[in-house]
């Protein structure tokens, strides 16, 4: 069957376009033509010429319905499988409508949160089959009346996403020795909540138990916040670290930087030995690794691929409590965090504003509390062993099969 895959690029870092390459690469190898239509993509992107399926590459700039139709017509596709927030479904289906698409329709829904407005659970009607990735999500839309053929969460690769064993060295070399570091590892965005991660380290930092605290945002200072000016604004300037060279947050780093000994081959671990940064030869994993507590504010979200991902490094980690999709993805493996406000979304979803004290309670329970730090480890490590790729590769593939 020839299958056009229609959202962000394979090549991205970001949550689509991670589950973009799982999905083409199980299909790919299931015996099927796959096409992506890359949002988001650069023609500049390496690694377009490994993979074993083609990339259009769709900048925002272009005229989606005109390309669309082209995409179509000129690939042949039979099936368009789509991954998509909810919001930007209804979108991507006009599209769809305007370029005359005809053909099966197998839609991989990341609502961001529940309820919604009926005109975005609308465009579901159409879609042959519905895949969603919590529980909580598929007994909401079944109780609209929508269909949800499977439930398969994200994944994560727990040979890659494991714990560092030269995590001290890690540190060391990153000037975080003797520091108690938080994490926060999200785009610079609205959703995720940045300065109420802020304003907790502001209250930490007020008292003497704070005094090693300090915090990594993996994210560009600039965007949707000013991040490095509400950081002078609160006076923790000092005390925040950011990616020195992070232009383009759809890109991140690779999962693992070289190993130890090229690093010192190369020069690469000559960094500024005392000074509190993040190098960035660190790839992924070992950024999340030199943290003591991942924080993930998110006023709303789907099943965020950091909680799985922090919980397979050994890390534990507090989560804002939605008290549905998120929440279910967290499972026992981390400390649920009190709101101060529930509110609604662009699309009508419940949004949880985190409390910032609930954030700084949760930062100096860990710092001193190595027991209950271990127990989240171990739940965290057996919750995150239930997310393997397999499940959405599989469930993927099977329908596909059926349609």
């Amino acid at each position: 069957m020839n299958i056009g895959i229609i959202a962000d690029s394979p090549l991205l870092t970001t949550g689509f376009g991670i589950e973009a390459d799982q999905v083409a690469s199980a299909l790919t190898e299931a015996g099927h033509n796959v096409v992506c239509f890359g949002l988001k993509g650069s023609m500049s992107t390496d690694g377009a010429s490994t993979l074993p399926f083609a990339i259009w590459h769709i900048d925002v700039r272009t005229h989606w319905n005109i390309a669309l139709q082209d995409f179509f017509q000129q690939e042949g596709i039979e099936l368009a499988v789509i991954l998509i927030d909810i919001f930007n479904l209804r979108e991507i289906m006009a599209y769809c409508e305007a370029a005359r698409w005809q053909g099966l329709t197998l839609v991989y829904l990341t609502p961001d949160g529940i309820p919604a407005y009926q005109k975005y659970l609308d465009p579901l009607r159409g879609a042959q089959r519905c895949v969603v990735t919590t529980h909580a999500c598929a007994q909401y839309l079944r109780s609209c009346g929508i269909r949800v053929d499977a439930i398969a969460p994200p994944g994560v690769d727990t040979q890659t996403f494991a714990p560092t064993a030269n995590r001290d060295v890690l540190r060391e070399r990153a000037g975080l020795e003797n520091k108690f570091v938080v994490g926060v590892f999200g785009r610079n965005s609205e959703r995720k909540q940045q300065p109420r991660v802020m304003q907790a380290l502001a209250s930490i930092r007020a008292t003497t138990e704070g005094e090693n605290v300090v915090v990594y945002f993996h994210c560009r200072k600039r965007d949707y916040w000013q991040l490095d000016e509400i950081a002078r604004e609160l006076g923790i300037q000092d005390h925040v670290l950011f990616p020195d060279r992070f232009v383009d947050e759809a890109r991140g780093p690779a999962s693992r930087s070289r190993g130890l000994a090229e690093q010192r081959k190369t020069g690469l671990m000559d960094s500024r030995k005392g000074q509190m940064e993040m190098p960035d030869h660190y790839g992924y994993v070992e950024r999340i690794s030199c943290c003591d507590l991942i924080v993930n504010a998110s006023h709303c979200g789907d099943f965020e691929h950091i909680i799985i991902e922090a919980q397979a490094c050994g890390v534990p980690l507090a989560h804002t409590n939605d008290e549905g999709i998120m929440a279910e993805a967290v499972g026992l493996g981390g400390l649920l965090l009190e709101t101060i406000d529930v509110s609604r979304g662009r699309a009508g979803q419940r949004i949880f504003m985190a409390c910032p004290q609930s954030i700084a309670d949760a930062i100096l329970t860990i710092k001193h509390d190595p027991v209950l730090a271990n127990r989240l480890r171990r739940h965290g490590a057996e919750n995150a062993r239930q997310y393997p790729w397999a499940r959405l590769r599989n469930t993927m593939v099977d329908l596909v099969a059926e349609l």
